[in-house]
C-alpha cells in the first residue's frame, strides 16, 4: 500500500490596489498642553480625506478635525478638555493610521 499527495501552491498577493496611507507625525508640543498643542504631519499614499481624532483615556472621541492638506502644521485647542491623558489619531479614508498620547494639564 502507498499514498501519494500532491499539493499545488500559488504564491500571489492577497490583495491588489492602492497602498494604504502612511503618516509621520511629530510629537504633540507643548506636552502637557495648557490651551493648545501643535502637530506637524505628513501623509503619503493615495488618500481622499484625512483627519485628526482626539479620544480620552476611556476611548471616547472628544474632538475631530479635518486635515486640509497632506502635510503641514496644525494647532488644536484643548480649552474644552479637562485635565487628563488623551490620544490623537490620524485617520485616513476611515482607516486608523497611527495613534499617539498627550496630556492636558492646567
Amino acid at each position: 500500500d502507498s499514498v501519494a499527495v500532491t499539493i499545488e501552491y500559488n504564491a500571489s498577493p492577497a490583495s491588489v490596489g492602492a497602498p494604504k496611507a502612511q503618516a509621520s507625525v511629530s510629537a504633540a508640543y507643548p506636552n502637557p498642553a495648557i490651551n493648545t498643542f501643535n502637530l506637524e504631519y505628513n501623509i503619503s499614499g493615495q488618500v481622499n480625506n484625512a483627519k485628526v481624532v482626539i479620544s480620552n483615556i476611556l476611548g471616547s472621541q472628544v474632538k475631530e478635525v479635518e486635515l486640509d492638506s497632506r502635510s503641514g502644521k496644525i494647532q488644536l485647542s484643548v480649552t474644552e478638555l479637562v485635565n487628563g491623558i488623551y490620544f490623537y489619531s490620524i485617520v485616513a479614508d476611515e482607516q486608523l493610521v497611527l495613534t499617539r498620547k498627550f496630556v492636558v494639564k492646567r
